[in-house]
């Protein structure tokens, strides 16, 4: 499949160019302290058993990766970055997987980064190990822009950080009604992410994509899906069944339609879209050696040991 959308996109490029010439604890007060004011985090592990912190199986075309950490909120910690890049290569690869499906387990979709690390990340003295981090995250985002089969994301509760910011990569959002999203970034000391600073302006505006991503503005998936961000919002009772009977239905499609499809709408973004990840993160990489950031962190670990 690797090689089929590579000649595609060969021609297709060709074609345009002649025509024109400790922490579950910890994350659990942190996202109780969110529901009052506003602060950052998303997670995975490619095994299938039920304690991965990654569970991911493939039915009938239907690969279903699941943020397995509920008493955390399905925080994102490092591990969890490098097997959902992985499970998302490999599905570009994989003859059995028709779409991607991300989701979570519990009552949340994705609290975010797992702060534990994010501690750590921030108070390493070691430049060259916070690289290391920086690039583990900036891969993960690489895979979701690389991702050659339609990612549908099921939003089963709250979004937070790049809980958020993946979703302007996926390619269907739905999301149930209880959810809301936030973005706490500048609260942090920090900056977008996930290429959000190109997404979310382009999916909801330029000023509800700065509400978002800049000012932190919480929103519920009513105005989520109001401004473009989600495509359709079911009530709870409705939603697991709802979305099941779509998704099942997508993968009955041709994959080699809906990968043509794909890379018609996404190719000719794609080169702009890993510039924008690596600006992201040269800038958030700068932002989190300042004392403003260092100062944030460490007072929400104070605040979650009262």
């Amino acid at each position: 499949m690797g090689v089929l959308i590579r000649t595609f996109s060969r021609k297709f490029g060709s074609l345009v160019k002649n025509a024109t010439g400790n922490s579950q604890n910890l994350q659990a007060n942190y996202s109780n302290q969110l529901l009052k004011a506003s602060v950052r985090s998303f997670s995975v592990s490619k095994q299938s058993s039920a304690e991965a912190d990654l569970v991911v199986t493939i039915e009938s075309g239907v690969k279903t990766i699941r943020l397995n950490r509920p008493t955390a909120r399905n925080a994102i910690n490092t591990q969890m970055y490098k097997d959902l890049a992985q499970t998302l290569y490999d599905s570009n690869k994989d003859e059995t997987t028709v779409v991607n499906v991300i989701t979570g387990t519990g009552d949340f979709f994705c609290s975010g980064n797992d702060m534990g690390d994010f501690r750590d990340n921030t108070l390493e003295p070691d430049i060259e190990k916070k690289k290391i981090w920086q690039q583990i995250f900036e891969k993960f985002v690489c895979s979701l822009i690389d991702a050659e089969k339609p990612v549908i994301a099921l939003v089963n509760g709250p979004a937070v950080g790049i809980g958020v910011t993946a979703l302007g990569l996926a390619d269907v959002v739905y999301s149930i009604d209880k959810a809301y999203f936030i973005t706490p970034f500048s609260q942090l000391g920090i900056c977008p992410e996930a290429c959000s600073s190109h997404t979310f302006p382009s999916i909801m505006g330029y000023g509800k994509g700065n509400e978002m991503i800049t000012f932190g503005k919480r929103f519920t998936a009513a105005e989520a899906q109001s401004c473009g961000l989600v495509t359709e919002v079911f009530a709870s009772d409705a939603f697991s069944s709802e979305t099941n009977k779509r998704v099942k239905a997508y993968a009955q499609l041709p994959v080699k339609s809906l990968v043509y499809s794909k890379e018609l709408v996404r190719g000719p973004s794609r080169e702009l879209l890993h510039a924008v990840n690596k600006r992201e993160g040269v800038a958030n990489f700068a932002l989190r050696e300042t004392k403003f950031h260092k100062d944030a962190i460490m007072s929400f670990f104070n605040k979650s040991k009262k």
